[in-house]
């Protein structure tokens, strides 16, 4: 109805304004005075015009976001924003996101326990946790709690230079150079906050790839030897950022119906992802994660990988990476599972079991499945395979409060 009437009033103005070159009876003084309301109500009309349907769109794009994400975010960068992707992939050290659109399926602990066994490998690894719920900042040991600072959410919003954000967090105890830009529960606002900047154009430029700019700095590039950005079970500007930083990804997944089928879903949208924005990242494979026992895989689970196995061999044994020119088929790591107790282990932030220089039997276990899946990984991203470092002598110091139990501390204080 409004769009009608607006439709009659601008025809109504165009008419009235071909009247005026008529030959009409009127003075002079009356013509002009005509003309010249006639003008200024035309162009009220057409910045109303312009401001409805500006505002249109928007409701279009916001409805899109919410009604078709992966749409949304597959589309199209520019070219100068593609060849500087291009120049940062190829010069980047490797950048591993740990992605899954499925929740529940162990990604903050592999992630957390991979930075653990490339650090006692003798690399230097950041870590980034771009999932709001913050699991990974909660599972890890930090040098000084007291002294946290929430970062990631200013690598996602890039309105800073890489020199200006917020230094990564050092990460204590055992831990020996490593790091991480810690995330909590406002990183959804800012993710939805910089959304409707970049839809409204109060951003410009593509806030895809705020977090590889970042990454690509020198001093980021210097500091450390590899990278693990843990991610949201949801397709949003953390993910989408993820993506377009990754040189690699790794995807966790348990081993039952619901999640089989969540895994095509995940696979299919970030490869579509890398094809449409012409991204390079390299798929790792498909990692059994929350494996019920060490001794092999249940019939449940036996039944979910042979699904998973033969359904991404047919669907994607051809599949081509555009960027390199290559066939990756994408593939289930299942040689390398994840058991799940491991999920269970380290939920305080406590030291992890792969730094017990003597473990028990079931620390032995964990360490033997990350090591297994961390020398994978080394080989997978072009890096050596590196003997155990001699422990730094203040390792031994680093046994302050993890962020878990500062919390915990301050809740028994206030309570």
């Amino acid at each position: 109805m409004f769009e009608l009437v607006l439709k009659t009033f601008l025809e109504l103005i165009t008419k009235v304004a071909d009247a005026l070159f008529l030959d009409v009876y009127l003075g002079a003084g009356v013509l002009y005075w005509i003309k010249a309301v006639t003008i200024v109500v035309g162009l009220c009309g057409a910045l109303f015009y312009a401001y409805y349907w500006g505002k249109k769109a928007i409701r279009e794009k916001i409805h899109q976001v919410l009604v078709d994400p992966e749409a949304f975010w597959s589309k199209g960068t520019s070219r100068n924003a593609h060849k500087k992707y291009a120049d940062r992939l190829k010069n980047t050290i490797p950048i591993i996101a740990v992605a899954n659109y499925k929740g529940g399926v162990g990604k903050s602990m592999i992630a957390a326990n991979l930075a653990a066994y490339f650090d006692k490998s003798g690399y230097r690894v950041l870590l980034i946790d771009f999932d709001y719920q913050g699991s990974l900042t909660d599972i890890v040991p930090y040098a000084d709690p007291n002294q946290l600072t929430f970062s990631a959410h200013e690598i996602l919003r890039g309105e800073k230079p890489p020199a200006e954000i917020t230094k990564p967090h050092s990460l204590g105890r055992s831990f020996q150079t490593s790091a991480i830009h810690p995330a909590e529960a406002n990183l959804s606002r800012i993710d939805s906050s910089l959304v409707y900047q970049w839809l409204t154009g109060a951003r410009k430029d593509d806030i895809r790839f705020n977090t590889q700019a970042y990454l690509a700095s020198d001093e980021i590039q210097n500091t450390y030897d590899i990278i693990i950005i843990d991610t949201p079970p949801r397709i949003c500007a953390a993910t989408a950022n993820a993506l377009c930083a990754a040189t690699h990804v790794l995807m966790p997944t348990i081993l039952d119906t619901v999640s089989s089928r969540a895994v095509f879903r995940s696979v299919e949208m970030f490869l579509d992802f890398r094809d449409k924005l012409g991204l390079g990242f390299k798929m790792l494979g498909v990692l059994p994660s929350k494996v019920a026992q060490r001794s092999g895989y249940n019939d449940r689970e036996s039944k979910a990988l042979s699904y998973l196995q033969d359904e991404l061999h047919w669907n994607y044994k051809s599949r081509v990476n555009h960027f390199y020119g290559n066939v990756e088929p994408v593939v289930v790591l299942d040689h390398l599972p994840i058991m799940h107790k491991v999920a269970l282990l380290h939920i305080e932030g406590d030291d992890l079991a792969i730094f017990e220089p003597n473990p028990s039997p079931n620390n032995a276990v964990i360490h033997e499945m990350f090591s297994h899946l961390g020398d994978h990984i080394l080989r997978s991203v072009g890096m050596p395979v590196e003997t155990e470092p001699e422990i730094l002598s203040d390792a031994g110091f680093r046994t302050t409060q993890t962020v878990v139990e500062l919390r915990q501390n301050t809740e028994r204080s206030t309570g």
